[in-house]
């Protein structure tokens, strides 16, 4: 009768009830929403960073072209002899980033506008 009585008087497990399993779906489902979340909003700035860049490269592109445009302008000027206009087309270019290649060109163009007007005036006509 003892033996019968210390088996009932032990601690019993009992399991989960229903609210406490429908809690953890529930923090599950919330878990699975925010993960979602959290990747279309990741998706949404990775497509944001793409575009933005994408329009940089444009308006470098653009502005490269630019800058090219006005340096055979220049050079087409420096070849009429037309120096002065030459000098104005140049300095269209002081406000653009210009590739390395480009700055030598202007160099060079603005040097050569020096040599042919021979004056010392043009140094400040030159200047950006």
């Amino acid at each position: 009768m003892l033996a019968a009585g210390l088996t009932g008087c032990g601690k019993k497990e009992e399991p989960v009830s229903n609210a406490a399993a429908e809690t953890q779906k529930a923090a599950g489902d919330t878990g699975t929403a925010l993960q979602n979340t959290a990747e279309a909003a990741k998706a949404t700035a990775e497509k944001a960073v793409t575009e933005v860049k994408q329009q940089v490269d444009t308006a470098a592109a653009s502005a490269t072209a630019k800058a090219q445009e006005l340096i055979d302008k220049a050079k087409a000027l420096v070849s009429d002899k037309k120096y002065q206009d030459a000098l104005a087309a140049l300095k269209q270019t002081a406000n653009l980033k210009l590739t390395p290649e480009q700055q030598k060109l202007v160099d060079d163009l603005k040097a050569t506008i020096t040599t042919a007007l021979g004056s010392s005036g043009v140094g400040n006509l030159l200047n950006k």
